[in-house]
């Protein structure tokens, strides 16, 4: 049974949420009220999962709660709840690389669905990553990745930045805090990125610092875009109709790792003329994009 670590002050609050986690048997749940005793109770015991609200009193706030708790547990899935005057939570929350954002208030429904979702992360990423493993090297990689294999520390310091923008940047969309101008403006410079990464086999050794860099950069700008609500720098070779679509189902259902085909999908969708016709992707491609085909610049 997966475990839960819930941290929130409103007793009541917390009382409901622990009711609908706990429903069926589904969770486990322990209960903090302040984020001195959750990093406490983090030290003692082993958690799936923490959720937690961001004001509070304490040493900390629930972000540096969580912040701590990470620290202690690096594989532990975090999902932040929040109200929507707090400007400064979303984007401290992405560069935290937090799993999912909500905004209170919400139906309980929704955070219980968040968190199945979130816990299912791990085995999604195998089961998607695996079948675009067909197509693109990259995919490889990073399902070794996630599966915690051995490989060279250049690379795992690759996909360590590659991964923190995707769950800023999801976050960020997700959460609404990244406007969809800015998210389409950081798409169009996110694919030159992905082109690179899926051409793994040709970087070694210290040439994929720069690389590593790129999605340091791109995460700072996210970010940045979510602080100030900007509305990015432009769109430049993808169409906001080729765009709008995933960022719509980012905001809808889309899970963290369904959102995390999209760029190989999407890489895949530009080649398919020099590719041989592999229909078991048109679903996913109509899942992300809408289309089977992305449409050409200005339509």
């Amino acid at each position: 049974m997966p475990s839960i670590l819930l941290l929130e002050d409103d007793k009541n609050f917390c009382g409901l949420i622990e009711d609908i986690l706990t429903d069926d048997d589904f969770f486990e749940v322990t209960t903090a009220f302040h984020p001195d005793q959750a990093i406490e109770i983090a030290q003692l015991n082993q958690f799936d999962l923490l959720i937690a609200d961001v004001r509070m009193a304490g040493s900390v706030d629930g972000i540096g709660a969580a912040e701590a708790i990470l620290k202690l547990q690096p594989k532990i899935y975090r999902i932040i709840m929040t109200g929507y005057a707090d400007d400064e939570a979303p984007p401290r929350a992405m560069n935290q690389g937090v799993d999912y954002y909500l905004y209170k208030p919400f139906k309980l429904e929704k955070l219980l669905n968040a968190a199945k979702s979130v816990l299912e992360t791990q085995l999604d990423h195998s089961t998607y990553q695996h079948k675009l493993s067909q197509i693109y090297q990259s995919a490889k990689g990073f399902l070794a990745f996630l599966q915690g294999s051995q490989s060279e520390p250049e690379k795992r310091t690759l996909d360590q930045a590659r991964l923190a923008f995707h769950k800023s940047y999801y976050a960020g969309i997700q959460a609404g805090n990244l406007t969809v101008n800015a998210a389409l403006s950081i798409w169009n410079d996110l694919i030159a990125v992905e082109l690179q990464y899926e051409q793994l086999s040709q970087i070694i050794g210290p040439a994929t610092e720069p690389l590593a860099n790129s999605y340091r950069n791109l995460q700072g700008t996210a970010e940045k875009y979510a602080r100030t609500r900007s509305m990015g720098d432009g769109a430049k070779n993808v169409t906001m109709l080729s765009f709008s679509p995933l960022y719509g189902r980012v905001k809808d259902t889309l899970t963290f790792a369904e959102y995390m085909m999209a760029p190989s999908i999407y890489l895949w969708l530009q080649s398919k003329e020099k590719l041989p016709l592999q229909t078991e992707f048109n679903q996913e491609a109509m899942l992300l994009f809408g289309f089977t085909e992305i449409p050409k610049k200005g339509s």
